[in-house]
């Protein structure tokens, strides 16, 4: 069953939790398309076509399309490149039906900036019209398990998709990698899910145990809440994606303040820290930032400060502060 905007804020936005909503999009041309054949959809997405330049992603055929690390885990499995999104189509055509061509995968081109005529027949009442989707479109392709700062619909537009979803709390059963260096931008788990070696990852047989899996067909849409863990395979020798991000730091151009920047400067300021002190940090941690409680009612309004609400001169005072203690630290 279809669902309305009203029913989305209610029903699966509120609980946070993934929600598969079949068929939610299969009236859009380009599923249409798609679903009769590889021809039909590449002619219509063509007509579309403005002629920018793209990032892709160029893989060897030996790596079955898996994004990751090179075997000494010093550079990646693949070569970033830059592509006339007209020329990525007239390869993917070219490579249709075939075992030994690379693999190719557009990523995240902004459909503003490279369909926009595709906004017109392509639109969403789920959410703000004002969020920009973005294209994921190529072959066969596996993204290792990784979580975006953004709440996320996910829709399959030609191929199959199948997605692993994980809660955040089993990042540590997922054995991540650096959060520095990593192939796909946001942190990766290192653990094959195609060919898991449990003696060397023997923690992710209890991630495994809260693993929710969706396949997705054109038309479905996923919605991945902010923070949730996602393995996603495409399926067949043109696939492709289109995705909301809205409510987070992903792919916004501004680059607000958030959570990660607290993190990183965790590391630089925390993680070294001896164990008991720590400790210490910890439980103001919890009782400053996450725990829901009563604990300032006792401190007079005016003379809150920053445990109060932060208004506008507030946050600039405080990030002015904090700018400068990052300064020092570069003494």
């Amino acid at each position: 069953m279809k669902i309305n905007r009203e029913m989305f804020d209610k029903d699966v936005l509120k609980n946070k939790k993934p929600v598969l909503l079949k068929g939610q999009l299969e009236h859009w041309p380009l599923v249409i398309n798609a679903k009769q054949s590889h021809q039909h959809f590449l002619a219509l997405i063509k007509t579309y076509d403005i002629g920018e330049v793209v990032d892709c992603v160029i893989q060897d055929p030996i790596h079955k399309g898996r994004i990751f690390y090179n075997s000494s885990m010093t550079g990646f499995n693949f070569e970033h490149k830059k592509i006339k999104l007209t020329d990525a189509l007239v390869k993917l055509s070219q490579w249709h039906g075939t075992q030994t061509s690379p693999s190719l995968a557009i990523q995240s081109a902004p459909i503003l900036h490279t369909l926009p005529k595709m906004l017109e027949e392509h639109t969403i009442d789920l959410i703000d019209p004002d969020v920009i989707p973005r294209i994921w479109l190529g072959t066969d392709a596996i993204v290792p398990a990784h979580y975006d700062n953004a709440e996320n619909l996910a829709c399959v537009v030609s191929g199959k998709r199948r997605f692993t979803l994980f809660p955040p709390e089993q990042i540590e059963n997922l054995y991540i990698g650096p959060i520095d260096f990593a192939p796909t931008g946001a942190a990766i788990s290192l653990v094959d899910f195609n060919q898991p070696d449990f003696v060397r990852f023997p923690k992710f047989k209890e991630a495994l145990s809260h693993a929710q899996v969706f396949e997705l067909e054109p038309g479905d849409v996923l919605y991945i809440p902010s923070m949730w863990w996602h393995h996603v395979e495409s399926y067949g020798q043109l696939n492709t994606l289109v995705n909301y991000w809205w409510g987070g730091t992903v792919g916004l151009n501004d680059n607000p303040h958030g959570p990660y920047d607290t993190l990183l400067h965790g590391l630089l300021t925390i993680k070294s820290l001896p164990k008991e002190e720590k400790k210490a940090w910890q439980a103001l941690f919890n009782f400053y930032l996450f725990e829901d409680n009563d604990a300032f009612e006792h401190i007079p309004e005016q003379v809150k400060g920053i445990l109060g609400k932060l208004s506008p001169q507030k946050r600039a005072q405080l990030a002015n502060w904090l700018i400068q203690q990052l300064k020092h630290e570069l003494k």
